[in-house]
C-alpha cells in the first residue's frame, strides 16, 4: 500500500486504488476505541471514536 504522486492511496503492485481501516484502543477500555480509514481514490483520511454506542467522526 502507498500513496500515489496524485494523493491516490494504491495497491503498490496493481497501482489499483484501495480503501482501508485501522482499529486501535486498550483491551477492556472501550473508550479508547479509535479508527482511521483511508478513502483510495481520494487518499481522504477520517478519524473515527467510539462513543460506546456508535461510531462518530
Amino acid at each position: 500500500m502507498v500513496f500515489q504522486s496524485d494523493g491516490t492511496f494504491a495497491d503498490n503492485a496493481t497501482s489499483q486504488p484501495i480503501n482501508g481501516t485501522v482499529f486501535v484502543g486498550l483491551p477492556g477500555q472501550s473508550a479508547t476505541a479509535r479508527a482511521v480509514t483511508i478513502l483510495g481514490a481520494t487518499g481522504r483520511v477520517r478519524p473515527y471514536k467510539w462513543n460506546g454506542t456508535q461510531w462518530v467522526e
